[in-house]
């Protein structure tokens, strides 16, 4: 039986606690999945003033904000798979804006419609922090946008001007969907496009979903080590992995590696400009991480070669970025350093000699791929929790900083060394374009999904069940 509820009246409550009483009594499980978006609204806007207040939140009303999307029951057809042969996956995503997650789930679709195994892609965007695209005409204008921009990113993705019409075919596109729709998109295994966050993670009917069919979660970040109700997590994290994890580099599309597109070509000054880009306040944590010996290492580089710039951008405070070098350092070489907010990367790749993490901070691996796109070779230290590292399939094998400054300094001497470098780097990352390996790859993670399902759902794994037959036989 449908249950309607007074969201207007909740979004004037005066505290989430307030909230939570007044759903005392309502069986959530009778609203639409578009209700339980708009009242997980209203609820995350009264935590976010009470927290703003420092009100103490009871952890019983966190705990229903939780569930809210996530306990929503969803009746799915049996599971009937013989022998394993997974044939249809379903691909559910939070995320339907462009950026670089956008550019992860798209890629990841153009991938899974390749894929010989598979009959059928259903991708699933639920909009589930959008309540406004909750209506039919938003919806309609979503799909319509959604599905022109994936049939181009399938193409995009396999090096053509235009999708095969074979593997579109494939493909089913659903956005903010009800019950009944999310319940004709599901298909044998769930894959999980998941977020850094939990508030960036899919939650439409979760655990429902989870009771029923074998479910997998890729991560995109190392940090992410948790995310609930999934059988198998797939992540780039390099690091010793418990059963219900698998190290998977999910494929990308071919970079560039003509050799000629290779050589360095500076600008008309001459400069040969170093790259660091993080968003938020990255820029900052970072530097400020770099210890004595990697200052040095700097130092020498910029007195030897009065060619160095550093270009440091994404910034969103430029000053504390400025505050975060040593004073010694700025004093001698501020006139070649630049300190930039969030820009256009294709200002700046065009004449970048080399695009130089800093090893204290995570992420910026998308700013990473988009300067190996514009033939920039990346300098990372390796570490198996951070992204840039990690999105190689051999991670780079300097331990420290200055290893990546003497590297600079080769590259400043003799520009072919930089060339060669860029070379096996982009051979290395290219190895994730071959997508016959990365199907086989991806296939037995499937298998194995559905071989942690069944262990998970077998009637001997019911606890005490075996002792109680045991007792009975003898």
């Amino acid at each position: 039986m449908q249950t309607d509820i007074d969201l207007e009246s909740l979004g004037c409550a005066p505290s989430a606690a307030s909230v939570h009483r007044s759903l005392e009594g309502i069986n959530l499980a009778d609203l639409r999945l578009s209700d339980l978006v708009r009242l997980k609204e209203v609820f995350s806007a009264r935590i976010l003033e009470d927290n703003n207040q420092a009100v103490d939140i009871p952890e019983a009303v966190l705990d229903t904000y939780n569930r809210l999307l996530t306990d929503k029951p969803l009746k799915l057809q049996r599971f009937d798979l013989p022998r394993n042969e997974v044939r249809r996956v379903s691909l559910l995503s939070p995320f339907y804006r462009g950026g670089p997650h956008l550019e992860a789930v798209s890629n990841f679709i153009g991938f899974l419609v390749s894929m010989q195994s598979l009959d059928r892609v259903d991708a699933v965007f639920s909009a589930e922090l959008t309540p406004a695209i909750w209506t039919n005409s938003s919806r309609d204008n979503l799909k319509a946008m959604l599905t022109e921009l994936l049939s181009s990113s399938v193409a995009r993705f396999h090096g053509l001007k235009t999708a095969p019409e074979e593997y579109l075919k494939k493909l089913r596109i659903v956005v903010a969907p009800e019950v009944e729709e999310l319940a004709e998109a599901i298909g044998d295994v769930v894959i999980r496009q998941e977020g850094t966050v939990l508030r960036n993670q899919f939650r439409l009917c979760t655990r429902s979903i989870f009771s029923q069919r074998p479910v997998l979660a890729t991560v995109g970040s190392s940090l992410v080590t948790q995310v609930p109700d999934i059988d198998l997590l797939l992540t780039p994290a390099r690091r010793s992995l418990g059963e219900n994890e698998a190290l998977y580099l999910r494929p990308l599309p071919r970079f560039p590696d003509d050799p000629e597109y290779l050589k360095f070509s500076p600008p008309a000054d001459g400069s040969k400009v170093l790259l660091s880009g993080y968003a938020s306040d990255k820029l900052a944590r970072g530097l400020m991480k770099l210890d004595e010996s990697d200052w040095v290492a700097m130092t020498g580089l910029f007195r030897r070669f009065p060619e160095i710039r550093w270009h440091l951008f994404g910034a969103k405070d430029v000053g504390a970025v400025w505050r975060a070098f040593p004073p010694a350092f700025l004093e001698m070489f501020a006139t070649r350093i630049t300190v930039s907010g969030m820009i256009d990367l294709t200002d700046v790749f065009g004449s970048g000699f080399s695009f130089l993490a800093l090893p204290g901070v995570g992420g910026s691996g998308t700013t990473a791929k988009f300067a190996l796109r514009e033939a920039v070779p990346v300098l990372v230290c390796w570490n198996g929790d951070r992204d840039i590292s990690n999105m190689f399939p051999h991670p780079a094998p300097h331990k420290s900083f200055p290893e990546l400054v003497e590297l600079l300094s080769d590259w400043a001497a003799d520009s072919s060394k930089r060339a060669e470098y860029l070379a096996h780097q982009l051979a290395d990352i290219n190895s994730r374009a071959n997508l016959s390996e990365k199907s086989v790859e991806l296939s037995d993670l499937l298998t194995q999904a559905t071989r942690l399902y069944r262990r998970r759902t077998s009637r001997w794994s019911r606890p005490g069940l075996f002792e109680r037959l045991l007792r009975n036989v003898l």
